[in-house]
């Protein structure tokens, strides 16, 4: 009889179905007595006490005269503290103008002392010892724009309750990416946090969830609270600037369409909603204006009806929403029997996937009915955001791939194109190609499309791999390999190709988890930057130094000095320079030391009057040899 005991909302009570509520029939078999079991109860479906019902199914009990009826009564109270929790929690970290956190700086993810969450729970007379905290934990779980299965996640231990509240912090280190054991071997290797993550401007919202506390045996139902990071020190509106424009702005194409949207409803018939576009549902992500259209019922006139009569709501999967603001994010325009509501809300940000819409006219305003209807929409391109690489790319160096919104991605071969070597030596002054013939015979040829192919996905080359929703693909330098050419022993140099990403047109068979549209006609690093469109006006922007090279790094010669300027007044600093002659004065003069032995360093320039994230701006410096006399 588990399922009958129900919450006033109509909620099963329990988060079991069976077995907590057992029934029998008196001695005399005129009374059914249930019984339940608190013991078995694994879990409650809501927090807090709650009243509880039972509702017993029509035709659930049969007696001499017949099958009973539906019924509901009040049977007694559910007494068990709510779960609350009030989350403040926010990470941090600078990327030093790189587009990604690079291990080569030490820079991790920092919390602030304010950073918390109180994890409370509240009922009269609540005894602290009565709290069970033994199988209570803290999870990372699912949410928009990341999946747990990349992070490895540490702090899922709960601190003890004092008067009613546990204090949970998160430190550096407690939720970091997960390589996902693919073997990196250099510090530009692997997955990272990125500029481009999250949002797609480097806001990371993640949702935790405490489950498995009780009091006085019985479980508390589980609660989400939210985590934020943010990642920044990289401004991508340039690079959007030449991948999009400045943007093209959503305007409405006014049209009647009575043709696609049929005949009027007869005379007091509720009106119809029509949704007219391309593709298979709304589209939210591009710039293009979405159309629904009401067709009034015979006699109504709807030309009267406004932005104001009109509640547009988007949804998404992880329970958040967003009401379209009238006259700003959408328009009406009507002429008699049709009225245009054209949707120009533009969604830039990766997080949240709002995947559905409900559109509510209130017809009164035009002497009808209320009409509403629910779309399936997509609101943002499926996606990757790329990690690795950069700075110096030697042998071994790894890049992943990690995509979002993409339902079934199972292969690496969905995405990337075929990697493969050939192979090569130069012989007086000629390149030769090694070919083979159908004997599996070895000559030289210097016809570069006569060379024998090599895959090169496998383990020991590029070693491209799919775990997860990451592709991972090694850098391979220097590598040679020894054939037998006309009895003697010759060792080419391999030349590789291919392991890069497909067009998204390319691909074959991918599909997209809701919310997601697939993106044509571009690329899936074009895409990555969607979220940077000058037209958006939003991002990072720090302090500007002068001369900068962006993400890449200015070259100084060992010995030289460099002038840089900043926008506003600053301190100047620097970071990982290794020789104590390197040095940069109150003006911004840097001066490489001659025994410096860095590579690259960081200029720093941070802000005197601004304290926050866009107080501080930097320039990478890569340090060359000076030229021999």
């Amino acid at each position: 009889m588990t399922s009958w005991f129900r919450l006033p909302d109509g909620r099963p009570a329990f988060t079991d179905t069976e077995g907590v509520a057992v029934a029998h029939l008196s001695k005399d078999r005129s009374t059914l007595v249930v019984k339940l079991h608190a013991g078995r109860i694994d879990g409650f479906t809501a927090n807090g006490s709650r009243a509880l019902d039972v509702r017993t199914p029509a035709g659930a009990l049969k007696t001499g005269k017949g099958s009973s009826k539906a019924t509901t009564k009040k049977v007694g109270r559910i007494v068990l503290p709510k779960l609350t929790v009030d989350s403040s929690l926010y990470g941090t970290a600078y990327t030093h103008g790189k587009s990604t956190l690079k291990q080569a700086f030490g820079e991790v993810v920092h919390y602030g002392d304010d950073s918390q969450a109180a994890i409370s729970l509240h009922l009269p007379g609540l005894d602290d010892s009565e709290i069970g905290t033994s199988g209570a934990s803290v999870a990372l779980v699912d949410g928009d724009g990341y999946y747990p299965e990349e992070y490895d996640f540490e702090a899922t231990d709960l601190p003890d309750f004092v008067d009613g509240t546990s204090t949970y912090e998160l430190s550096a280190g407690d939720l970091e990416m997960d390589t996902q054991g693919y073997l990196t071997s250099d510090v530009n290797s692997g997955r990272e946090w990125s500029c481009l993550g999250g949002d797609g401007q480097g806001n990371y919202y993640y949702n935790l969830e405490v489950s498995g506390l009780t009091y006085r045996g019985l479980p508390v139902a589980s609660h989400d609270f939210g985590a934020h990071v943010y990642i920044y020190g990289y401004n991508y509106t340039a690079d959007a600037t030449g991948l999009y424009g400045d943007g093209t702005t959503v305007t409405p194409e006014w049209a009647t369409l009575a043709d696609k949207t049929g005949s009027a409803p007869a005379p007091g018939a509720k009106p119809k909603l029509t949704w007219v576009g391309d593709g298979d549902e709304p589209n939210l992500a591009d710039s293009l204006a979405d159309d629904v259209y009401v067709t009034w019922p015979t006699g109504v006139d709807g030309s009267g009806l406004t932005a104001d009569d009109v509640e547009i709501t988007l949804h998404s999967e992880e329970g958040d929403s967003l009401t379209l603001v009238p006259g700003t994010d959408f328009e009406v325009q009507g002429t008699g029997g049709e009225s245009q509501i054209a949707i120009l809300y533009h969604n830039w940000a990766f997080v949240p996937v709002y995947s559905t819409m409900t559109v509510s006219v209130d017809g009164a305003a035009v002497g009808s009915t209320a009409v509403s209807k629910t779309y399936d929409i997509g609101s943002v391109y499926a996606y990757e955001a790329q990690q690795g690489g950069g700075g110096t790319t030697v042998d071994g160096t790894v890049v992943a791939y990690s995509f979002y919104g993409l339902a079934n991605l199972t292969d690496p071969t969905q995405v990337t194109t075929a990697a493969t070597y050939t192979l090569s030596v130069v012989q007086d002054d000629t390149t030769y190609y090694y070919a083979e013939d159908g004997d599996g015979v070895g000559s030289l040829v210097t016809d570069q499309t006569a060379a024998k192919t090599y895959d090169a996905s496998g383990a020991d080359e590029r070693n491209i791999q799919l775990i997860e929703n990451s592709v991972y693909t090694t850098t391979r330098r220097n590598q040679t390999e020894d054939k037998t050419v006309d009895g003697d022993t010759v060792t080419f140099t391999k030349s590789y190709s291919g392991g890069g990403l497909l067009q998204p047109q390319l691909t074959s068979g991918l599909e997209v988890e809701p919310g997601y549209i697939l993106p044509t006609g571009t690329t899936w690093v074009v895409q990555e930057k969607w979220a940077w469109q000058p037209a958006i006006a939003v991002g990072w922007t720090g302090v500007d130094i002068q001369p900068y090279t962006g993400k890449f790094e200015y070259e100084v010669e060992v010995g030289a000095s460099q002038q840089f300027t900043a926008d506003e007044d600053v301190t100047w600093s620097l970071l990982n320079a290794q020789s104590p002659d390197t040095t940069i004065d109150e003006n911004g003069l840097l001066t490489i030391g001659e025994d410096e032995t860095a590579t690259t360093f960081a200029v720093i320039a941070t802000s005197t009057t601004d304290d926050s994230e866009e107080g501080v701006g930097t320039v990478n410096v890569k340090v060359v040899a000076a030229p021999t006399p």
